[in-house]
Order: structure tokens, then sequence, then C-alpha cells
């Protein structure tokens, strides 16, 4: 998992080191960070995060 590597400074990643972040919102402590990826798009860089949580979902009516 990636949370041990995500701080309120950035996250730390694989070959690139502590990459400085502008969060647009906080993680809550509900989910855990799956994955990263970096998309580079004419504005700049992003990371996307893929993020999981455990949860019951009750079953439908048929």
């Amino acid at each position: 998992m990636l949370n041990n590597c995500i701080t309120s400074e950035g996250i730390k990643l694989p070959q690139l080191g502590l990459v400085q972040v502008r969060w647009s919102w906080e993680i809550p402590d509900l989910f855990a960070v799956k994955q990263a990826r970096i998309v580079r798009k004419a504005s700049g860089y992003f990371v996307v995060l893929s993020l999981q949580v455990d949860v019951d979902i009750p079953a439908m009516m048929p």
C-alpha cells in the first residue's frame, strides 16, 4: 500500500523521491491508496490515485 508514502508535503514515489503535491482534497482515513499514476497534460503533471474501501453493500431486492 502507498499510505505510508503519502504526507502533507507530497508523495514519495519510486525512482522520483518526494514529489511536492498541491492537494485538491484530503484522503479520508477510511480509504486506502492502492495505486498512483502520473499523468502529463497540457496544463501540467497530475497524480491519479486509485483508492479502496471495504464496505458492505446491501443486496438489491429482486
